[in-house]
């Protein structure tokens, strides 16, 4: 079968360097993503997951029971009136506050403007010195003159809100004052002797700067050791009503040494923040509880730790790496399984990181990007997916345009299928092989003009190609006045024997068909001899890529040659292997057709061959009544 192609769609370099480049697209898609926050938003809903997950499986919090909420709430503004309150309730609280001897205070309250009566000055600023650790809001936020010189921390209340509406994080910014949290950790570690990562409180008011710039702390919600359901926020921390703090309800020892925290919890206050978390299930929390939530993630062991813009790109090259050895794996030649295949294992690779980032979170606070791997596994798929498409596209061309007109549609859709594009050099087939001519063509072709014996030679062509290929079969090469064709081969099926034996009866058949309809118009009538024979074969792709003949070479091809040259006119010629493949294929030896004749086995020799062979020879006794030139029943 001679074909005129340029060769295969694609070699194993082209491969490799198309794999190499979407493995470093893949790279640079991930980190590059990560490091310009192109991910940021997605990082955000991972950490969310993973904040849950913690919350669910992980450690619970060592320090909450270090934490106090002295809670605004509902019975506390029964008892004492709308909010706001006068300064002498927030005077009388902090004396209450200075006898329980806590940690560290943190009022998230804003005293801003000054009490009228000088004797609510003087009675705040009297009980804030008193009471040692208070931290009161700074900056904009910061009380009137006389009382923020009395209090010796002033810190930020403040929280970066993401634009999902989300409070996840404590940001430090040069020349701004430490967030409140990271001061009452940093207090509440000083009591204890411990460090904290929020560093040492300022005094005063005076500013804090990271150093180098701004420093983060993320927030986190680890469980209590006791969770008590319907799990609601103020059930992570102690919380008093502060109406029983004054009462003397409360005892001082619950609050002796703890980290409390002031603030609004009542519903619908006037000027009381509430802010969206990365714990969806807590809903909206009150501002006072993500300050405790805050100094809880900064004394609890584990606090976390974001990895840096080399960890995305290290996952991002461990991901890319895995999908490179995967399309180095998968093969030239691609095909739905394949490229499922060469997915899979940067998929599991990734899946298999993925965990690794959760187990991180969970138990130490590493919080590993996961996004970005994703993100680049995607993207690089995407395009892997149009360039499968394309390079599937050129394949099926390419199979169309090697074997389109030497199989039937049937047997070209199961190549294309199949995958399995014949390689140079060829594979060792056990095939069924068909030869047939036409006698006295030499003669016939001196006798009439070229344009007559054209037309001849291409009507007797069709009677013996037509039933090769509906048999399955594929039609190697015209022979001159004679034809080539391989039933097994480039698709492999049952039956191959068989459907050789068939197909040369139907050839039989359709030329005598052709000959009474030729001698009916008076043209000349050539009758054909056909020979079968069953055998090894190496079937591929011979010559060079410019130019390759996809064949059958071996001893069966030139014993088939021999056998033909032993058939008479209107016979086959089956050789005993031939009889003997097609009995193993059914169970049964081939029975005679209606209208042939089967003759006994009988022993030639042949022509530059030492050894005899053995065949069986098949003759066409006449037409019965119905018989004719149809399609062949395989």
């Amino acid at each position: 079968m001679a074909t005129s192609f340029s060769g295969p769609p694609a070699d194993g370099r082209g491969r490799l360097a198309r794999t190499a480049a979407l493995a470093a697209a893949l790279v640079v898609l991930a980190a590059g993503g990560q490091l310009l926050g192109l991910w940021e938003p997605l990082e955000l809903m991972a950490y969310d997951r993973v904040v849950g997950v913690r919350f669910a499986a992980g450690p619970p919090s060592r320090a909450a029971s270090r934490i106090a909420v002295i809670a605004v709430d509902e019975r506390s503004l029964e008892r004492l009136g709308a909010w706001p309150w006068p300064a002498s309730v927030h005077a009388r609280l902090w004396q209450v506050l200075a006898r329980s001897r806590p940690a560290a205070v943190g009022f998230d309250v804003m005293l801003k403007e000054r009490p009228r009566d000088p004797a609510d000055v003087r009675a705040l600023i009297e009980a804030a010195r008193r009471l040692d650790g208070l931290v009161m809001p700074g900056g904009a936020e910061a009380p009137f003159p006389e009382l923020a010189g009395a209090v010796r921390h002033l810190a930020s209340i403040r929280y970066p809100v993401d634009p999902d509406g989300r409070v996840r994080r404590l940001v430090s910014e040069p020349g701004e004052p430490l967030p409140m949290a990271a001061v009452l950790a940093a207090l509440a570690n000083e009591a204890s002797g411990a460090t904290t990562s929020a560093g040492p409180p300022s005094p005063r008011a005076a500013p804090a700067p990271a150093a180098g710039g701004s420093s983060v702390w993320w927030i986190d919600w680890r469980r209590p050791p006791v969770v008590r359901w319907p799990l609601s926020v103020t059930a992570l921390f102690p919380t008093y009503s502060l109406v029983d703090v004054l009462d003397g309800t409360v005892d001082p020892s619950w609050i002796e040494g703890r980290v409390v925290l002031v603030g609004v919890t009542a519903p619908g206050v006037a000027g009381a923040d509430r802010h969206l978390t990365s714990l969806a299930r807590l809903g909206p929390v009150p501002g006072v509880l993500v300050h405790a939530g805050a100094v809880r993630a900064l004394l609890d062991p584990g606090a976390v730790r974001r990895a840096g813009g080399w960890s995305a790109t290290i996952s991002a090259v461990l991901v890319g790496l895995a999908w490179a050895a995967a399309g180095s794996a998968s093969g030239r030649r691609g095909g739905p399984a394949r490229a499922g295949g060469r997915l899979l294992v940067p998929l599991a690779l990734l899946g298999l990181y993925e965990m690794a980032a959760v187990t991180l979170f969970v138990w130490a606070g590493w919080w590993l990007p996961m996004a970005a791997p994703a993100m680049g596994l995607l993207g690089t798929q995407i395009a892997a997916g149009a360039q499968a498409v394309v390079e599937e596209r050129r394949r099926r061309r390419h199979v169309e345009m090697a074997f389109g007109r030497y199989v039937a549609r049937e047997v070209l859709e199961e190549l294309i299928r199949s995958s399995d594009l014949p390689a140079v050099g060829g594979a060792r087939r056990k095939v069924a092989v068909l030869m047939a001519d036409l006698c006295s063509f030499t003669p016939f072709a001196e006798r009439h003009a070229p344009e007559q014996v054209v037309e001849a030679l291409n009507a007797y062509l069709e009677a013996m190609a037509r039933p090769v290929l509906e048999a399955g079969g594929m039609l190697d090469k015209y022979l001159g006045d004679g034809i080539l064709a391989v039933f097994g081969a480039p698709v492999g099926g049952p039956g191959a024997a068989r459907r050789a034996l068939l197909a040369s009866m139907a050839i039989v058949e359709r030329v005598q068909a052709l000959n009474r309809a030729r001698a009916s118009s008076g043209r000349c009538a050539l009758d054909v001899r056909v020979a079968i024979h069953a055998g090894e074969v190496i079937v591929g792709n011979v010559g060079i890529p410019e130019r390759l003949d996809y064949t059958a070479i071996g001893d069966a091809v030139n014993l088939a040659s021999r056998l033909q040259d032993l058939a008479g006119p209107g016979e086959v010629v089956a050789s005993v292997p031939a009889m003997e493949a097609a009995r193993t294929e059914t169970g049964v030896p081939p029975p005679a057709p209606r209208g042939w004749q089967r003759f006994d086995p009988e022993t030639v020799t042949l022509r530059g061959r030492r050894e005899p062979v053995a065949v069986v020879r098949w003759r066409k006794t006449g037409l019965a009544a119905g018989d004719g030139p149809g399609p062949l029943a395989v």
